[in-house]
């Protein structure tokens, strides 16, 4: 027979018991901490930021492709001077890499889009938007071979450059030179290039 204290530490580890089976469900539903984003590998202190640009490689046109669709979604739907600690952080990020890609690069990819970018009404902002969405599902649908569906949505990620962009984004071609939006890059002019 259990005395009155043997009953208590019978409750009390059943409780301990349950207070357990409690955290580890709680655990267990809390989301996986998300992944950085790929442009990530650029936001290092500025003593390592050349090192990071090169380390790109062959890569960096579509990090600062990201980045910029980044910054230009944190600031989406300001129509004013007032935006988020995130996409002050962003916009600060975009102009150390611009300057770390002309030091170590020689290339201008990241100013000339930022130089364009200020001329942009709130709602250009939003077209590029668009036109990155429909560039990154251009590029998913040429992966899976629906070449049709690919064609369409690169049409759309070029349709969305915005107005100011008209002038200096002719034709597109497998040239090296960038479209000034600059978010609708590689993956169009690999595109324009085909027969």
């Amino acid at each position: 027979m259990i005395g009155p204290r043997g009953r208590r530490a019978a409750r009390l580890a059943a409780l301990a018991a349950l207070g357990v089976m409690i955290v580890a469900t709680a655990r267990a539903q809390e989301p996986a901490p998300a992944a950085p984003p790929p442009w990530a590998s650029l936001d290092v202190p500025d003593n390592q930021l050349a090192s990071a640009v090169i380390a790109a490689g062959p890569n960096y046109e579509n990090l600062w492709n990201q980045l910029f669709v980044a910054e230009l979604r944190a600031i989406s739907g300001s129509k004013n001077a007032l935006v988020t600690e995130q996409a002050a952080h962003l916009l600060d990020l975009e102009r150390r890499v611009a300057r770390a890609e002309q030091d170590t690069l020689g290339t201008h990819i990241g100013s000339d889009a930022l130089v364009l970018r200020y001329h942009w009404l709130p709602s250009e902002r939003d077209q590029r938007i668009d036109g990155a969405v429909a560039e990154s599902l251009g590029v998913l649908a040429q992966a899976r071979n629906q070449l049709d569906r690919a064609d369409s949505h690169y049409r759309a990620a070029r349709s969305a450059r915005p107005p100011s962009c008209a002038a200096s984004w002719p034709a597109l071609t497998a040239s090296t030179a960038t479209p000034c939006c600059c978010a609708a890059g590689s993956a169009i002019r690999a595109w324009s290039a085909t027969p």
